[in-house]
């Protein structure tokens, strides 16, 4: 009978273990169940938590240095050599640019420190004034959109301390903001210095300079970078692959920027430049892994699960193209 007890005993306690482990896989398909119905809510809940978020976020204060640009521009323009290039009719002259000899109108002082940038009478000075504030003004910006996308650096500093005054999950945002701005000072930046040309007759100087000829690229690939990822009818009417491929053309973008003009641009363009091509590439060749096998699931609308038997270090970073509008991926 002993014997029989143990075997009985031994046989309630598989069924019971058996039925445990029954129980939690339903238990889990449960839970994946309630959880992909209550996907919308968990939306919703995202979406006024980010509305929760104080309106004045770290990347504003880049705007301090866009303002910090600005007035030395303003600075540059209207104090006299060596610092600045407001100069006297007489030292005008002496130059030799200007077409009329020295300043017009009866100015005492004007701006011609080289042919491109000559500006005589008054309509040229407001003309030149409102053209090079605005490249100015996003000097800081053109920095930030190419270290806004140094994926493996951010994910680096996202473990260290800086992320208790950065949120580095905001680099999408502040490259998207500033790329919008800079799109749009882009165009005005050339609109205003090809209206000062055509008004002195010096229109040539666009296809004849160094500084026209890469305004004149910059300005004719600038749409093609910016629009399509900005604009929803463009959006939803261009495969992404078309629009993926146009926004790499912001590589001949800063190419055409680092000959524009002989100053300090080479540093404030071609250091940041520099800095995302190689993590771009320390990413290419060294962080990346092939997966085999992956399993995409749908979450909702805009949710995507992905599962892979990929066995990795901790605290990888993965960077994921979505086609998707606004997708989340879980």
């Amino acid at each position: 009978m002993d014997e029989d007890d143990e075997d009985n005993a031994a046989i309630e306690r598989l069924l019971r273990r058996f039925d445990q482990s029954k129980s939690s896989a339903t238990a889990t398909a449960a839970r994946r169940s309630s959880n992909l119905q209550r996907l919308p809510c968990a939306e919703k809940d995202f979406t006024e938590d980010e509305k929760k978020k104080p309106r004045f976020r770290w990347y504003h204060a880049i705007f301090l240095f866009s303002i910090a640009s600005l007035i030395v521009c303003l600075l540059q323009l209207f104090t006299a050599p060596p610092f600045g290039v407001w100069m006297t009719s007489a030292e005008i002259e002496e130059i030799g640019i200007a077409p009329e000899g020295g300043c017009e109108d009866g100015l005492e002082h004007c701006i011609c420190p080289r042919e491109t940038i000559c500006a005589t009478n008054m309509y040229s000075i407001v003309l030149l004034t409102l053209a090079r504030c605005s490249a100015f003004f996003d000097y800081p910006l053109y920095m930030m959109m190419f270290l806004s996308k140094c994926h493996n650096i951010n994910n680096i500093c996202r473990r260290t301390v800086l992320r208790e005054w950065i949120d580095f999950a905001d680099m999408h945002k502040v490259h998207k903001l500033f790329g919008v701005v800079v799109g749009i000072e882009t165009m005005s930046h050339s609109f205003f210095h090809m209206l000062r040309w055509g008004l002195n007759g010096d229109i040539s100087l666009l296809w004849e300079t160094n500084t026209g000829i890469t305004g004149l690229i910059t300005v004719i690939i600038t749409p093609l970078i910016v629009w399509p990822m900005v604009v929803p009818a463009l959006k939803q009417n261009m495969q992404f692959e078309l629009r993926k491929g146009l926004h790499y053309l912001a590589v001949v973008w800063a190419m055409a920027l680092l000959w524009h003009a002989p100053s300090r641009i080479y540093y404030l363009i071609g250091i940041p430049a520099l800095i995302y091509a190689l993590d771009y590439f320390f990413g290419f060749f060294m962080r990346n892994t092939l997966i085999e096998n992956a399993h995409f699931e749908r979450y909702g609308e805009n949710g995507v699960a992905v599962s892979s038997n990929l066995t990795s270090p901790q605290n990888i970073y993965m960077y994921l193209s979505s086609n998707a509008p606004d997708s989340q991926i879980v």
